[in-house]
């Protein structure tokens, strides 16, 4: 989201929302997963976390996860689709309303981010009066 952060579109507080989100231990599969990413077997790491979402459909976890991996492969259309399912699964919970708008950013759909941007402030406990 770097690009977004510089053309102001994005604030502060969703970076270290996001980061905190990403950095967080959503599923156990993740470390392993992001081991082999690390490495540079993106596909390798995206079949490992399917296993995760297979096993587990109604945990938004491995799709999240899933996601950053479509998304480090610039497969939007897939990222887009584990976030819409991801979000279903976490009603009114930001992490996969800023994955969408950083995925926005990263295709420069500046509208569509600033849309999410406005969702996720609304689901922000604190976040209120935040400006986006």
């Amino acid at each position: 989201m770097a690009g977004c952060f510089q053309a102001g579109l994005v604030p502060a507080w969703a970076g270290r929302y996001n980061a905190e989100v990403s950095d967080s231990s959503l599923d156990p599969s993740y470390e392993r997963a992001r081991q082999l990413s690390d490495r540079g077997l993106v596909l390798e790491a995206i079949e490992d976390v399917t296993r995760s979402v297979e096993s587990r459909p109604s945990d938004a976890g491995p799709r999240l996860i899933r996601a950053q991996f479509h998304l480090q492969r610039r497969n939007y259309a897939l990222a887009l689709a584990d976030l819409d399912a991801a979000k279903r699964l976490l009603p009114g919970d930001p992490a996969p309303i800023l994955k969408r708008a950083e995925m926005f950013c990263l295709i420069d759909r500046a509208v569509d981010a600033e849309r999410e941007l406005a969702e996720a402030v609304k689901a922000t406990p604190g976040a209120e009066g935040l400006r986006l």
